[in-house]
């Protein structure tokens, strides 16, 4: 005797939308990640970042949530209450638009077999008198690329 477990997953090609996690408090406002758009292989997905009154922010792209260390507090920084909730591959900085919208669009490349691969997303927003650290942090999208 003893427990026996195993975990099936299936995927049938079609990808989907998430939105996980929470996001600390600015000095003026609690900035939100939001997806638009579709994750379709040879599509366009937005991705958004607001309000905020920064000048700047960077979107956070990557492909793993699983390692012991997520969701990551972020005290050690100087932003306690914020979290990273994913790794980061690489980094798109935009600009906010006059309602504090930062926005950009993905490219999802027509390779099949990207098909059943999650891409996480989060924002990093500088805010200096928010904490030490100078920065708040968002909640984080799962985009499951599929057909």
């Amino acid at each position: 005797g003893g427990n026996r477990a195993f975990k099936l997953k299936l995927f049938l090609g079609d990808g989907s939308l998430q939105l996980f996690g929470s996001s600390c408090v600015g000095t003026f406002t609690r900035p939100a990640f939001s997806f638009s758009g579709s994750p379709r292989l040879g599509g366009l997905l937005g991705i958004h970042c607001g309000p905020t009154y920064a000048t700047t922010l960077v979107f956070l792209i990557g492909f793993d949530t699983h390692r012991p260390t997520w969701p990551m507090e972020l005290s050690t920084f100087g932003a306690p209450g914020c979290r990273l909730y994913h790794d980061i591959t690489t980094t798109i900085t935009v600009f906010p638009d006059v309602t504090g919208t930062g926005n950009s669009l993905l490219s999802i490349p027509t390779v099949s077999s990207l098909a059943g691969t999650p891409l996480y997303v989060s924002a990093a927003v500088p805010d200096a008198a928010a904490n030490a650290g100078g920065f708040t942090t968002t909640n984080y999208g799962r985009a499951l690329l599929g057909n």
